[in-house]
């Protein structure tokens, strides 16, 4: 698997005002395969987040990538979370990553070249995670469901880049599929 063209797609799929040097986006290969045939990339915002994704080629005669995990964890000091990594040690990245998972499976909808930027770009969304108030209660922190203590930034974003915590969205939206939406975007 060729890590330049792979570091290539990810990186145009990054919005613009990422694509600066300046502005903490960091995307590399991870050096060690999580198995064979698949790559891992490596996807920062600093002081945001870090995410490995497991990428597989797409099948011959389809171009692109094909997303199959992604593992989000805190970002320190420009260093990605391991690939390896079982599961994230916080709840916040515990929730974003299974976002990225539920949203992996709603990708599955779209032709291969589609689902690696779209998911670059959802990765990208998170960019003010902890500086991004909710689009409907206005709160930075909100219980993590109703019976929790814990206290979450909204996790879920729109391709309108609108953030939410997930009840939030929910209640303004009737429904609770946001990843619906993603693979709905038309470029």
């Amino acid at each position: 698997m060729e890590p330049t063209a792979l570091l290539d797609a990810a990186r145009q799929a990054a919005p613009a005002h990422l694509q600066r040097p300046e502005s903490g986006l960091s995307v590399r290969h991870a050096a060690a395969a999580t198995r064979p045939g698949y790559s891992v990339l490596e996807v920062g915002i600093a002081g945001a987040f870090s995410a490995a994704i497991e990428v597989a080629v797409a099948p011959e005669g389809s171009a692109g990538w094909l997303p199959r995990r992604v593992v989000v964890g805190p970002h320190e000091d420009g260093a990605a979370c391991p690939a390896y990594l079982p599961h994230p040690r916080t709840h916040l990245f515990r929730a974003l990553s299974a976002h990225a998972g539920s949203l992996l499976v709603h990708l599955d909808a779209l032709p291969p070249a589609e689902r690696l930027p779209r998911l670059i770009r959802w990765l990208c969304s998170l960019d003010g995670l902890w500086t991004e108030r909710c689009a409907m209660c206005d709160r930075l922190l909100a219980p993590a469901g109703p019976s929790s203590t814990r206290l979450l930034p909204p996790t879920v974003r729109t391709p309108q880049l609108q953030a939410y915590h997930p009840g939030c969205f929910a209640a303004s939206r009737g429904s609770a599929c946001w990843e619906a939406e993603w693979v709905a975007l038309r470029e």
